[in-house]
């Protein structure tokens, strides 16, 4: 079990750095300036780190605070992607001053609670299904498949146009 939470960890972390760094670096950027800080790629490293390094946190303590294993174990990441999704999912009005515009954002407390209203009603439901032993590919199926549709969610949501930097 150790070695799929190490693996989708490691899956979870490097899509994160892929979105944030890569994806939606421009989004960001035009985010940062319409704040006022600099727009150098410095302080950009700087922000996406500790934004990152927040994200992971949040992902670990949900984990610890659920306490979920067995074939659900990568549904500690869905807060952090969803709060990840929310952030970037400010339409092009970000470039013209308005970083307020985020379509997701009045939604993020209800589904947050309703996630874990879910997963704690699963959790107790299906006991014994999820704790049942399985072998090393049925845990990593189970939870790459739940990993890459919380992914596809996080696209869904946030921001996909290319902005003018």
């Amino acid at each position: 079990m150790r070695n799929v939470n190490i693996a989708y960890g490691t899956i979870f972390l490097l899509f994160s750095i892929a979105y944030v760094f890569f994806f939606q670096k421009d989004f960001l950027l035009n985010i940062a300036s319409s704040l006022g800080f600099q727009t150098g790629n410095d302080i950009f490293y700087v922000g996406a780190s500790i934004f990152l390094l927040f994200l992971f946190a949040l992902s670990f303590l949900v984990k610890r605070l659920t306490s979920v294993n067995g074939i659900i174990s990568s549904l500690c990441c869905f807060p952090a992607l969803f709060i990840m999704g929310v952030l970037t999912s400010s339409e092009n009005s970000a470039s013209r001053g308005n970083i307020l515009d985020l379509n997701w954002l009045w939604l993020l407390p209800a589904i947050i609670i309703l996630y874990f209203l879910i997963l704690f009603a699963v959790k107790r439901l299906f006991y014994y299904e999820i704790s049942k032993e399985r072998g090393f590919l049925s845990l990593a199926n189970w939870n790459l498949t739940l990993l890459f549709i919380q992914f596809i969610i996080t696209l869904f949501i946030g921001n996909t146009n290319l902005l003018a930097c």
